[in-house]
């Protein structure tokens, strides 16, 4: 998308819309809109551009601690009760 939209690339020709370079890509003509402005905000660094951010923290908040987990795991690994042949969380 990025190479489509740069007006230095060829010398004697027009830059294509972003509609025209969302067909060719196959993509939606929104994520040539976004690719764009995050180039232009990132500097002009291609690879942090098409580069996803790493997230600072997860998209939901773990329902158990660390804590938790150990004792858990801790009770599945011993003897499940009588009349039973495993552990179940039912």
């Amino acid at each position: 998308m990025l190479l489509e939209l740069d007006e230095n690339a060829a010398e004697n020709t027009s830059v294509p819309s972003h509609e025209a370079v969302a067909t060719r890509a196959g993509v939606c003509t929104g994520s040539v809109v976004n690719v764009s402005k995050v180039y232009v905000e990132r500097g002009g660094d291609v690879r942090a551009s098409i580069t996803r951010a790493k997230r600072t923290l997860p998209p939901v908040p773990a329902k158990t601690t660390g804590e938790v987990e150990a004792r858990l795991i801790a009770l599945a690994c011993t003897k499940p009760p009588e009349g039973h042949s495993t552990w179940s969380l039912c």
